[in-house]
Parts: C-alpha cells; sequence; structure tokens
C-alpha cells in the first residue's frame, strides 16, 4: 500500500515538473527506492533525513526536477545543472558552514543481469556548500563546490540490451578533516569499477547517506522493436503504383540488368524508414563492445561445453565441404546437374557445362549461394569456438579474444552471426519448397546415400547450425541495421548468378531462367521479390526468437549465463555491502 502511493505521488509531481516542480518528501525517496528494487537488492537500507534534489536538461531543452525514477535517454544524463537540498536546516548537527559530499554511481554496470562491474563511480566531489540560493524549486537551496572532484564526471553511456542501469546518487556530511585535504589523504584510490561503499565509508569515517535520489536508463530493445515495427509498416505503405513502375522497368530490361534494378530496388526499401540512414549503416558503434561476453557463453551450457559444441559442428561442417571437393575431384559427373539440387551421382551443384572438366563442379560450386552460405557457417563456428575457447581460458585476465580486437572486426563479427542465423535457413526453406520437388523429389527421392548426405548436410543441418546458435548462446537480438546488409549480400549475390552465366555458361538455379521458369521474365523478377520477401520474414522471425528466448530464459526462469570462474574461484564479483550492497549470482 506504502509502496502504490509513493507511486501516486510521484507521479502527480512528475506532472509537474516541466513549469511547477514540487516536493519530494523523504519517506517519498525512500519509497522509490524500495519499489526499483535497489533497498534491499543493491542497498541495504535508506533512511533519507532531508530531499536531495539534482536538476537537468531534457531533449526539448527544458530543465527539469529530477524526482527519483525517472527515465533519461543518455543524452539527458549530463552532470546536472544544479544539486539541491531541502529540510536540511532540521538535521543534527549540519550547520550553514557544514560541507557535504556528492557521488554519483552506475548500480548496474555493465549489465543488468551480470553486473560485474557493480558501484561503477561516475562522479566523485567534496567541499559543497549552502548558497542559500534556491534551486528551480524555491525552497531547495543550491549546493555549489569550487574544489576539483577527486573523480571527474563521466557521462552514462550504457551498451543497448543491457537492461535498465539504476544510477544514484548520494548526499552526505563531510568531516571536518577533508576540508583542506583531498580524499586521497584517507588512502582512497581512483579505481571506479566495484566500488566497495562500506570500505569507503569507513576509510572516510562517514555517517549514513543523508539523502538519495536515482534515475534510469533503459537500454532494452523496446524501442528497436517500435523501429521494427515502422519499417514493416513503411513497406506496408509502398504503393501499388511504385512497385508496379519498379517491376516493369526490370521485366523490360535485359535478363543481366536484373540484378543492377533489383539492386537499385533494394536500396530503396532499406531507406524507407528515417532511422535507416548512411551514417548508421556504415557506422561500428561507440558504446562498450559485449560486455558480459554474450557472444561466448550461454545460459543452458559452460563455456567449455560451449566451445566443445561449437568446434564439434566446425569440424563436420569442414569435413562434409572438403569430403565433397575430394570426391567431385576424383568420381566425374555422369548426369546432368539440376542446378542447386545436384547431380544424381555426386556433387550437388555439378552443371553439364563443367562436369567433363577435372574438378569442374567443384570449381562451379562456388557460384552456388547454398555453398557460400556453408563456408560461412563452418567458417563462425571454428571462429566463435575459438573465441569461447579464450574466454574460458582467460577470464580472469584479459579475456577473450573478440573483446580484443579492433571494433570494425567486432562488428563485423555481429553481421557475420547475423548471417548465420538467418541465410541457412532461407537455404533450406528455398531449396526443400523450391528446389527438391522439381528435381530429386520428381524423381522419387535421393538415388544414392552420398547424394542424400551430401543434401541433408547443406539443407537441414545447415539450419540446425543455425538454430543452434539462435537458441543456445545469450546473444541479444541483431541490430535492425543487419537487415539491410543481409539484403545488400543477396543482391551482390545475384549480381554473382549472372556473372556466372556470361563467364561460364550456366544458370546457378532455374529460377534464374526465363527459358524454364514460368512467365519467363516476370517470373524471374516474382522469385527474386519473393526470396527478397523470405529474408526480411526470416529476419524478422529469428529477431523475435532471439528477443524471446533472452527475454525468458534470463528474466523469468532467472538463467543469467554460465561463466567462467574468475581468478578467486567465483563466477561472479564478490558481494559488496554497503549501506549493504549486494551482487547478483549468475544463474
Amino acid at each position: 500500500m506504502r509502496s502504490t502511493a509513493a507511486f501516486m505521488f510521484l507521479s502527480l509531481a512528475g506532472l509537474g515538473v516541466a513549469n511547477h516542480p514540487q516536493s519530494v518528501p523523504p519517506a517519498a525517496f525512500k519509497a522509490a527506492f524500495e519499489e526499483a528494487g535497489i533497498v534491499p537488492e543493491v542497498i541495504a537500507t535508506l533512511d533519507p533525513v532531508v530531499s536531495f534534489y539534482a536538476t537537468y536538461t531534457n531533449q526539448d531543452g527544458v530543465d527539469k526536477l529530477l524526482t527519483p525514477g525517472v527515465t533519461m535517454v543518455p543524452s539527458e544524463a549530463a552532470f546536472p545543472k544544479q544539486f539541491s537540498v531541502e529540510n536540511v536546516g532540521y538535521v543534527p548537527n549540519i550547520t550553514a558552514d557544514s560541507r557535504f559530499l556528492i557521488y554519483i554511481l552506475d548500480a548496474d554496470a555493465p549489465d543488468r543481469s551480470y553486473p560485474t562491474a557493480r558501484n561503477l563511480r561516475h562522479y566523485l566531489g567534496g567541499n559543497y556548500t549552502l548558497t542559500g540560493e534556491p534551486s528551480i524549486l524555491a525552497s531547495a537551496p543550491t549546493l555549489v563546490t569550487d574544489t576539483d572532484p577527486f573523480t571527474p564526471f563521466v557521462q552514462p553511456t550504457p551498451s543497448s540490451g543491457t537492461g535498465i542501469h539504476r544510477y544514484i546518487m548520494a548526499l552526505y556530511a563531510q568531516p571536518e578533516r577533508f576540508d583542506n585535504a583531498g580524499f586521497e589523504s584517507a588512502g582512497m584510490n581512483e579505481t571506479r569499477e566495484n566500488w566497495n561503499l562500506t570500505a569507503w565509508r569507513t576509510q572516510l569515517g562517514l555517517g549514513p547517506a543523508l539523502g538519495a535520489t536515482f534515475f534510469q536508463i533503459n537500454t532494452e530493445p523496446d524501442v528497436e522493436m517500435s523501429v521494427a515495427t515502422n519499417i514493416l509498416g513503411s513497406l506496408r505503405n509502398v504503393t501499388t503504383g511504385a512497385l508496379m513502375a519498379v517491376l516493369r522497368t526490370i521485366t523490360l530490361n535485359p535478363v543481366g540488368l536484373t540484378a543492377l534494378s533489383s539492386t537499385a530496388c533494394l536500396f530503396q526499401i532499406a531507406s524507407l524508414h528515417p532511422r535507416m540512414t548512411l551514417h548508421r549503416v556504415f557506422a561500428f558503434g561507440r558504446d562498450r563492445w559485449d560486455p558480459t561476453y554474450r557472444f561466448e557463453t550461454s545460459w543452458l551450457l559452460p563455456p567449455w561445453a560451449l566451445f566443445a559444441f561449437r568446434a564439434v559442428f566446425a569440424l563436420y561442417a569442414f569435413t562434409t565441404i572438403f569430403f565433397r571437393i575430394g570426391w567431385g575431384c576424383t568420381h566425374p559427373s555422369s548426369t546432368p546437374a539440376t542446378a542447386g539440387g545436384g547431380d544424381t551421382t555426386n556433387t550437388a551443384e555439378a552443371p553439364a557445362e563443367v562436369g567433363d572438366e577435372r574438378c569442374g563442379s567443384t570449381k562451379a560450386s562456388f557460384s552456388f549461394f547454398t555453398v557460400l552460405t556453408y563456408w560461412g557457417i563452418a567458417f563462425y563456428l571454428l571462429v566463435a569456438a575459438v573465441h569461447t575457447a579464450t574466454y574460458a581460458r582467460n577470464a580472469a585476465s584479459r579475456g577473450p579474444l573478440l573483446a580484443r580486437f579492433p571494433r570494425p572486426l567486432q562488428a563485423l563479427h555481429s553481421l557475420f552471426y547475423t548471417t548465420v542465423t538467418t541465410y541457412p535457413l532461407l537455404v533450406s526453406v528455398v531449396y526443400w519448397a523450391v528446389l527438391y520437388p522439381t528435381s530429386f523429389g520428381a524423381a522419387g527421392g535421393f538415388p544414392n546415400a552420398y547424394t542424400a548426405w551430401t543434401n541433408v548436410s547443406q539443407h537441414a543441418l545447415n539450419s540446425f547450425f543455425a538454430l543452434f546458435e539462435i537458441f543456445v548462446p545469450r546473444t541479444q537480438a541483431p541490430p535492425l541495421v543487419h537487415l539491410w546488409w543481409l539484403i545488400v549480400i543477396l543482391a551482390l549475390y545475384l549480381g554473382l548468378a549472372y556473372v556466372t552465366l556470361a563467364t561460364q555458361g550456366f544458370y546457378v538455379y532455374p529460377f534464374l531462367n526465363p527459358a524454364e521458369t514460368a512467365g519467363g521474365r516476370r517470373g524471374v523478377t516474382a522469385y527474386i521479390f519473393g526470396i527478397l520477401a523470405a529474408v526480411i520474414v526470416v529476419f524478422a522471425i529469428v529477431w523475435g526468437v532471439i528477443w524471446v528466448r533472452r527475454w525468458v530464459t534470463e528474466e523469468k526462469i532467472g538463467c543469467k549465463g554460465k561463466f567462467a570462474a574468475r581468478g578467486d574461484g567465483s563466477c561472479v564479483d564478490p558481494a559488496d555491502t554497503e549501506m549493504g550492497m549486494r551482487t547478483e549470482t549468475g544463474d
């Protein structure tokens, strides 16, 4: 009942913040800390005797009073324009000459689910004094200081997808011995992470906090979900006339220009949403890279087990690839291929035009999307296994190899992950729905064990590997900008298909051949846009499944992750009890 009343009070107070800020009693601050779970999850107890405020500027340029629990965006979380305090005149032993110190910390760094740097200190300053000048709230005089801070302010920039971060500001009475001496005189060091507030209070001889407030920054992908909805809405709102004009342009051109026209259309579609700017498309990101090692850890498997699975899958994929190469170079093709479906005796991609050339089918295979994506799966599993092993081995020291890569390579690894969780599913759908029924399906099934094995490996197990990467690691839903790159890669492959036609004289897939496709060029165009629609749908499904997996495993059933043991033998940082600070467990 008390929490509900506090919430209603703060909500009503918040309505008047823009133009008529209202006082918040100390009891409401305490209730807000309990409502947000800071007490007792992060702070054992809090009994404020004053109302402690900060003034910030919102996105509209309006100065607002920070009431406890307000949600900000990172751009609003600059250093407060003012600190102020109410009811301080009623506190024993506080006079007009008293001095105060203030800190700002992130209780959930770097990730709400795995706060290995809990109590990340963003600011610590002392020698604050009361000015007698009113703040934005007339009844709360401002606090100012002319002393350089012990910890200069660093603006919060939490990584996307790391949960709701709670930033705590606290006010203490400053002992007189620090009026003319810095906190280093008490032996305090400059380390920001894992700040032990209990030890710090004892070190400086501080009493309980006089007051405290907090704000939140939500990094969850709700914003991304709304952007995805807007993108789909934009696609839906493309007028029929404009789409028909594009199709008419493509169908009037020679077949070789289909790829160019389609690519232009894809760029048009990718730019429908204002958030999808070129700057964003080519940006590598400036936030901290994967602070809790989601690419190298799992909610289900310990790191070494995850490494083992990835290594075995990579070994199988490479074995399949090189066995096929060896088989194709030692077993001449005897039957023309049904493009993408394969030769009925060997390689699965040997066209008649190259069937008599030694290793001709192997050379031609590099024109097939199935083969290219299978190479991609094999290399991703190998690279991911290496990164997982380096994490498991070096968790207590340097961390995984991926964390030490340049930022462009880290961003490319993230895009690599998106391709291996999207393209294999697309390949399987197109093969079993379009290619198989007109090739082996029409002939009553695969003619021999080798053909069955190669096709199942490349068109079924490829999706199994993709589903493993979707469901088992702790990865986040991919950035929406990756959809643009998936479309661009498909457009580039379409160009490769027609380069293959021009240089080697065969169509890699029958639906690209107007002579074999119902409707001729219009039929080819329909297939191209059908695959475009399919990759958008597959990406949306994969994005949603990963988001739901993370929500269910981490938020609902509490499987935060299986992490490598640290140097002290634990999987998380030791508990910190200030005012009794506590740490969440890893599972």
